[in-house]
């Protein structure tokens, strides 16, 4: 609807991400009297969802105008773990973080070293873990006057949007 477009436009605007990613994350109820706007918690938006580049000693991005150097980052599709929690396919930018460990699960699970001195000891890998910039939830409420000015916005397309179709049934009316 116009209400949810209008909500996704003014906070990825504010944010600096792409509007699909902020749209995921806003639902909008709209009713005869009032709208009433659900944003979803959790963990933030993927710095996929803003503006980036991959270079050779990191991964630069946009995070509400600001730009921040993450060194040692890379952009990679995601994998399927459950503790991550995101999708095989979806991009992602994601730093290895902590120890090596045996991994329990995909493409090297289970696999061994086949030469070497440490010939027939398991693979070690080290986690990656998805790096995430702000939830629309803290930029909804960071902000004192932004929600007003939202709920403006929105109700003037709500305006907007009751004018055009009072004009269409009027026309159809004419035409008949």
């Amino acid at each position: 609807t116009i209400c949810r477009t209008v909500a996704v436009k003014d906070v990825s605007k504010e944010v600096g991400a792409k509007s699909g990613s902020v749209g995921k994350r806003i639902n909008v109820i709209s009713g005869r009297d009032n709208v009433r706007i659900t944003l979803r918690g959790g963990r933030g938006i993927n710095l996929v969802g803003f503006k980036h580049k991959q270079t050779s000693s990191g991964v630069n991005v946009t995070v509400e105008g600001q730009n921040r150097s993450i060194a040692h980052a890379f952009q990679t599709h995601g994998v399927a773990k459950s503790k991550l929690s995101f999708v095989q396919g979806n991009e992602i930018i994601a730093l290895r973080i902590g120890g090596k460990v045996v991994p329990k699960m995909g493409r090297y699970a289970g696999r061994v070293i086949k030469r070497g001195p440490r010939k027939g000891q398991p693979l070690l890998r080290q986690p990656i873990v998805a790096q995430y910039g702000p939830t629309v939830a803290e930029v909804w409420w960071r902000t004192p006057g932004f929600r007003d000015d939202t709920m403006e916005k929105i109700d003037t397309a709500l305006d907007k949007t009751v004018d055009q179709q009072i004009n269409r049934v009027m026309k159809e009316q004419q035409r008949a």
